[in-house]
C-alpha cells in the first residue's frame, strides 16, 4: 500500500470521527486495529458475563433471605450464575 493510499485512508477515518463525535456525544468512539478489536472484544464479553453472573448470585442470595423460597428458581439461579461464569474459562468466538 503506498504512502498516498495510506495517507487517503487515514484521511476518511479522521472525517468519520468527526462526523461520530458531532452526532453521538454519549459515547466515546475509537479506531482500533482489527487485531486488537478482537481481544478486545473477548474481555468485554467476560466482563459482561461476570457482571450478570454476579447479579445472578445477588438475586439468589435475595431470593433465600426471603419468606417464600422457590427451589426451581433458586436452581435456576444457581445454574445460570455457573454456567455464564464457567463460559469464560471456554474458546472464545467472538
Amino acid at each position: 500500500m503506498s504512502e498516498q493510499e495510506n495517507e487517503a485512508k487515514k484521511k476518511i477515518v479522521e472525517e468519520l470521527l468527526a462526523e461520530i463525535r458531532l452526532t453521538e456525544t454519549s459515547t466515546l468512539n475509537f479506531v482500533i486495529p482489527n487485531f486488537l478489536s478482537k481481544t478486545l472484544r473477548s474481555y468485554m464479553l467476560i466482563r459482561e458475563d461476570l457482571i450478570y453472573a454476579t447479579d445472578l448470585i445477588k438475586r439468589l442470595i435475595d431470593q433465600k433471605k426471603g419468606t417464600t423460597r422457590d427451589i426451581m428458581i433458586e436452581t435456576s439461579l444457581w445454574q445460570s450464575a455457573v454456567t455464564t461464569y464457567a463460559k469464560n474459562f471456554t474458546q472464545n468466538k467472538a
